[in-house]
């Protein structure tokens, strides 16, 4: 069974404490609520500077977006709340930001959304009005599962306005799953 929320969330906490500390220059111990190293090596260092890039999802106003604005890189937060839910979330991740002297544009905000383009697309007009008005409320990046990609993405693309959102499509996630399962085969393979 899982622990109580408060105590996931201290986990959450820990294990973000630990992660920037594994990827900067203290590998030193480490000594939080629930987790205790000796030291936070991470050998070989990752590839990203300064560091992976960390995407906090949820909405909770207290806790949840505390976390975004103290350790995340991305903040993810499901677009059925609408443009002006969006919009409250965004103020308030601002304002915890401003607590934690964290510059607020440094933060990427996503979306998680459930695309209904229509069998034949007919809905792709509305979607990206939906975007756009999302795109508007402050967010920047769209991830969402779409069916009948080929299609909506060619009358996404013909619809879109420059510079207001990009949406990352199923085909593309599960363009990344192909890689990522070519790379662990190979992984595998080499290790032997």
């Amino acid at each position: 069974p899982f622990p109580p929320l408060k105590e996931r969330f201290q986990r959450l906490e820990d294990a973000l404490q630990i992660a920037h500390q594994m990827w900067g220059e203290d590998n030193g111990p480490f000594e939080g609520k629930h987790y205790s190293l000796k030291e936070t090596l991470n050998v070989p260092q990752a590839l990203s500077k300064p560091h992976p890039r960390i995407l906090i999802g949820g909405m909770g106003e207290k806790k949840t977006l505390r976390l975004v604005a103290r350790y995340a890189d991305a903040s993810n937060i499901t677009g059925q709340i609408g443009a002006d839910g969006l919009r409250r979330k965004y103020e308030i991740l601002r304002e915890h930001c401003g607590r934690e002297g964290r510059n607020y544009d440094d933060i990427e905000r996503t979306v998680l959304w459930i695309m209904n383009p229509g069998p034949n697309g007919e809905n792709a007009g509305d979607m990206v009005e939906q975007f756009g008005r999302m795109a508007e409320a402050g967010a920047q990046t769209i991830i969402g599962s779409v069916g009948g990609v080929v299609h909506v993405a060619q009358v996404l693309r013909a619809q879109r306005a420059p510079g207001r959102t990009r949406a990352i499509t199923e085909a593309q996630v599960g363009a990344l799953l192909a890689q990522r399962h070519a790379l662990e085969h190979r992984r595998r393979s080499i290790e032997g």
